[in-house]
């Protein structure tokens, strides 16, 4: 399969660049929100590494014994930065292992991104949290997130695309109407976070 050739917006998404040239449409750096963006990434905790049986892929054997490397990645059109931000910084303080991949941009860096991107939509998490809004759709490479996450929803007997919604009747490509949303309208970010605790305890 011809891989996809990361676009500049995607590379600025994951490092932070800026560029006044480039259309606000375009994902871009985040606005600097004090207090609110979560520091980036200590160095990489030890760990063993274990092989999953569907693709050999590599996968860490995590403290806990879990099988999955983060209880939840966070999939989100560029836009959407700060709230997926705060988001990550709400869920990683009450100990639950996020995938955000601004915190994760030395993993990322050099990396053949549909290969990476699609292990841990697909394989390396135990949730997918898409942030979805009008951008969500049109862009190339949430698209490519949300299609290993729904590869990994056909095999799941539960739920494993939790998606929040900002803005009233906005559903996901490929996803059942019947799926249950929660709503920016509804609940606050501290209350999702809650919520998705909650559901990581079942």
């Amino acid at each position: 399969m011809t891989a996809i050739q990361p676009p500049y917006h995607t590379v600025a998404r994951l490092f932070g660049w800026d560029s006044a040239s480039r259309s606000r449409t375009e994902r871009h750096a985040p606005a600097s929100s004090p207090g609110k963006e979560a520091p980036a990434s200590a160095s990489p905790r030890s760990v063993t590494l274990a092989v999953t049986a569907e693709q050999g892929a590599p996968k860490q054997a995590t403290h806990d014994g879990s099988i999955w490397d983060f209880d939840v990645a966070i999939s989100y059109a560029g836009s959407q930065r700060t709230i997926a931000a705060e988001l990550a910084s709400l869920a990683s303080s009450k100990g639950i292992r996020v995938f955000y991949d601004k915190e994760h941009a030395s993993e990322l860096w050099g990396e053949d991104l549909t290969t990476k991107l699609d292990e841990i939509y697909r394989v390396r998490s135990r949730f997918c949290l898409p942030i979805v809004c009008g951008e969500y759709a049109r862009r190339e490479w949430t698209r490519h997130e949300l299609r290993s996450a729904r590869a990994r929803a056909l095999r799941e007997k539960g739920a494993y695309i939790l998606p929040v919604r900002l803005e009233a009747g906005l559903v996901l490509d490929g996803v059942p109407d019947s799926i249950g949303y929660l709503s920016l309208h509804e609940y606050s970010l501290t209350q999702i976070v809650d919520i998705l605790f909650a559901k990581l305890q079942r």
